[in-house]
């Protein structure tokens, strides 16, 4: 019975997927493939830390340590703080604490590092290069995944040239660069320069057409930012990034917002670059 109840269970997908999963994967992948995954992943953990050269009991010593405050480790020479007040003392304890606390996540990114070094060479050593590559298993797969950007940005080389958060201030440099965006988007250009006349407001006309013309630029602005911190698809924004990307006309040009910004950095590089020739030849 408990054998019958476990078979049902693998079936349910309690053990991480079910057969029709495991199926489907190993028609992808191929049996040979998936078996050795398997077999990789179901190491007995003292095994590996064995292998990689690392105590097993190592990371269960660290992590007891900062558990007891009174661990010899913990304790400072009296050398050492001959002199200093209570206040300092504790200060010098808590440098200590932190500096085991990098070196024992050093030693476990090391230890991530070596295992994944392993298990590629495993890959390597056990398939050949024509299968990894079809089973997305080579160094560009994982960069790839690790990145866990869209599509279109993996070759995507533009400099930003704007803030690194979503919410600061916009700088000088990202309203001009919005403002050139303007001036090379006819749909934008013509909403920005909308005669007062069109505008059905009940402010005065003039802060109107102030207010109407820094709601674009700002939406030019934040979406670049979506664009190059985030990595947001133009059709995300589009849908739910509506209120900072205020501008209905700017949500519906995010496209050649990508193809204008490209164009202003090399705008930028050759501006750049005649000026540094100019400096130069100032310069004998």
């Amino acid at each position: 019975q408990r054998h019958i109840m476990a078979s049902a269970d693998r079936e349910d997908g309690v053990d991480g997927a079910n057969q029709a999963q495991l199926t489907e994967a190993s028609e992808i992948f191929g049996t040979d493939y998936l078996d050795f995954m398997q077999q990789a992943d179901g190491e007995d953990e003292e095994d590996t830390y064995h292998r990689e050269g690392i105590d097993y009991g190592e990371q269960y010593e660290s992590d007891d340590d900062d558990m007891f405050a009174d661990d010899d480790d913990d304790k400072v020479d009296d050398e050492d703080t001959k002199g200093m007040t209570q206040s300092q003392k504790a200060e010098v304890l808590k440098l200590k604490r932190q500096k085991r606390s990098l070196a024992k996540e050093e030693r476990r990114r090391q230890a991530r590092q070596n295992k994944a070094k392993q298990k590629k060479a495993a890959l390597r050593k056990t398939f050949e290069p024509v299968q990894l590559v079809e089973n997305f298993c080579t160094e560009r797969d994982d960069d790839i995944r690790a990145a866990d950007a869209p599509e279109r940005f993996f070759d995507w080389t533009t400099p930003f040239h704007g803030s690194a958060t979503t919410d600061a201030e916009i700088t000088e440099e990202e309203d001009h660069q919005a403002m050139w965006i303007m001036g090379k988007i006819p749909a934008i250009a013509s909403e920005f320069f909308l005669p007062p006349v069109l505008m059905t407001t009940e402010k005065d006309p003039t802060e109107a057409i102030q207010l109407h013309q820094r709601g674009i630029l700002d939406s030019i602005v934040h979406a670049l930012r979506f664009l190059h911190n985030e990595k947001l698809e133009p059709a995300f924004i589009k849908r739910y990034r509506a209120d900072l990307v205020s501008s209905a006309v700017v949500r519906d040009s995010l496209y050649e917002i990508l193809d204008e910004d490209a164009a202003y950095d090399r705008l930028l590089s050759k501006r750049n670059y005649v000026e540094d020739l100019l400096t130069s030849m100032t310069a004998l």
